[in-house]
């Protein structure tokens, strides 16, 4: 990494990972049984697709093709969630609550 636009490059392919797996996280918490975690959870999603849209739109602007990189904040998540879930078994509105929390702390890192 060799200038400015190099780390922001950098940050970019970072973020676009880290909203691809929260679109993907939608599965582990598409099943709570509460309806306002559903919600929660879906307004969630939404702003991360749009958020990945943008990030698309940044690429394009600067003439650039993203490149792949894994989030490592959403990696450990994932590991985490997985962990838990086999541990714990707790319950779908468990799990949504989790994830929500989660990719929050993730994100807000």
């Amino acid at each position: 990494m060799q200038s400015a636009r190099d780390l922001f490059l950098h940050e970019l392919a970072n973020l676009r990972d880290a909203e691809q797996k929260l679109v993907d996280l939608r599965e582990q918490a598409g099943n709570a049984v509460s309806l306002s975690l559903r919600r929660a959870f879906a307004s969630h999603l939404a702003q991360a697709q749009q958020q990945g849209e943008r990030l698309q739109q940044a690429y394009t602007h600067l003439d650039e093709q993203s490149k792949a990189m894994h989030c490592i904040n959403l990696k450990d998540l994932l590991e985490g969630l997985g962990k838990f879930k086999s541990e714990e078994d707790p319950s779908a509105d468990t799990i949504a609550m989790l994830v929500l929390h989660s990719t929050w702390r993730a994100m807000s890192r």
